[in-house]
């Protein structure tokens, strides 16, 4: 028995629409990996994809049904996708982590000095943080030499 209805994969189905403005289905494009079927009110046409990757057209047959029939299914009355009202949203806490990433990137390594004692070590260290932070001798004060 064959079913009164079958799901479709929306990727495999190309809807066209009139100009008009209640925007009636003039046609439907269903794409499989080896045949193409085009849907018109009056009839079917069938392509199918040869060796070099190209349609040749194969068939044409009259539409019983004298209407297009697919039930193309809305996802909302502007026909807008679900992602597009949170866009905005996602896009500044996707904005905000990238910042904190950034922040966590640049101060990721701490140094704790524990000892004041100038050991031969602490001035390696140190002069190993200079050379990374890029501070030399004659800063204006906004970035003092660690040593």
């Amino acid at each position: 028995m064959i079913p009164r209805f079958v799901d479709i994969d929306p990727s495999q189905v190309i809807p066209i629409y009139d100009n008009s403005i209640a925007k009636e289905l003039a046609a439907v494009v269903w794409i499989t990996k080896d045949k193409l079927r085009v849907y018109y009110i009056d009839e079917m046409e069938t392509y199918t994809r040869n060796e070099a990757g190209e349609w040749l057209f194969e068939s044409s047959e009259a539409n019983v049904y004298n209407e297009i029939q697919w039930v193309i299914t809305q996802n909302n009355d502007e026909h807008e996708p679900t992602w597009k009202c949170v866009k905005t949203y996602i896009d500044i806490v996707n904005s905000l982590q990238t910042n904190t990433l950034n922040a966590l990137d640049r101060h990721a390594r701490g140094t704790l000095i524990t000892s004041l004692e100038q050991t031969p070590e602490l001035v390696n260290s140190l002069s190993h943080l200079n050379a990374v932070f890029d501070m030399a001798k004659g800063d204006d004060g906004r970035r003092e030499r660690l040593l």
